[in-house]
């Protein structure tokens, strides 16, 4: 009943590859379809074709893809994303599959899972609190605790030189009585200063202050 081609039937009434045409009469025109099961992924009316029309395999007996069947990344490995009966891996995401193409599958970060290609994730994207929005370790952190199914727990270095926001002082080591402590908080009649996210504090006693610091102070 047209002269459109990709319905089916072409301009020049011959049937295109993937479909089927029947009904047509001298006096009625045909129902065009796509073959399901024909190995030709015909869009958009289907959104798979593995070549048969068996239920339960990814692809049913529609040419729709089946619940866990999303990704078909051009191999049967599993650990890349797309494991070798097509589903999608904890993790990970599947994107850019076509007829034609194959997925590719990247692993999701900020999702609370840490998987081999990411140094930390926290389950967020945020940066400034240790684990960046690429899932990279930030400057003057460590991240610890993430598994394949827990996130990881982000905490300042102390000692390491860099004072961070959440630190009162960073003079570059973990010893008590210098002005510093090992919790990088700053000791009494002491004061620190000069630190930041790429240098470390200079701490000296607080002279005045009623409290005598020996052997640096002979009196206060």
């Amino acid at each position: 009943g047209n002269v459109i081609n990709g319905d089916g039937c072409n301009s020049l009434c011959q049937v295109e590859v993937g479909y089927s045409c029947s009904g047509g009469t001298i006096t009625t025109k045909d129902t065009c379809s796509t073959i399901c099961g024909d190995a030709k992924r015909q869009e958009p009316s289907e959104s798979c074709d593995d070549g048969n029309v068996i239920n339960g395999d990814g692809c049913n007996s529609l040419c729709q893809v089946e619940v866990g069947y999303i990704c078909d990344d051009g191999n049967v490995v599993n650990g890349d994303g797309c494991n070798n009966i097509c589903q999608v891996e904890v993790g990970q995401s599947c994107t850019g599959g076509t007829i034609s193409t194959k997925d590719t599958c990247s692993t999701i970060c900020g999702d609370a899972r840490r998987l081999p290609t990411e140094i930390c994730d926290d389950g967020n994207v945020v940066n400034g609190d240790g684990c960046n929005n690429i899932c990279q370790v930030e400057v003057g952190y460590s991240c610890t605790g993430g598994t394949i199914s827990t996130k990881d727990t982000c905490s300042t270095i102390c000692g390491d030189a860099k004072r961070l926001p959440s630190e009162a002082c960073d003079d570059g080591n973990l010893i008590n009585g210098d002005g510093c402590n090992s919790l990088c908080s700053v000791e009494a009649g002491y004061s620190c200063t000069g630190g930041t996210i790429s240098t470390k504090d200079t701490c000296q006693f607080l002279c005045g202050d009623a409290r005598r610091q020996a052997p640096s102070e002979i009196c206060d």
